[in-house]
């Protein structure tokens, strides 16, 4: 099993991908609507899955709430 592809629900209503025993784990808190966060998503990405993949590193994305739009 890839960990890239293995993702879940966390209780705390953000999303995991990854190993959910890995001993880093990276938790983000990013807007749906903040144009700084959508150009940290595109450049980070492929760097961000290298470490997934390992099973060392699990990333986690819970939503930032920064205007009514959110």
């Amino acid at each position: 099993t890839s960990w890239v592809e293995t993702a879940a629900e966390t209780p705390e209503g953000g999303f995991r991908i990854g190993n959910p025993e890995a001993p880093l784990k990276l938790v983000e808190y990013a807007s749906h609507t903040c144009h700084v966060c959508a150009d940290f998503s595109k450049q980070g990405a492929a760097a961000m899955d290298e470490y997934v993949e390992t099973g060392v590193v699990s990333y986690e994305i819970r939503n930032l709430i920064r205007d009514p739009i959110d």
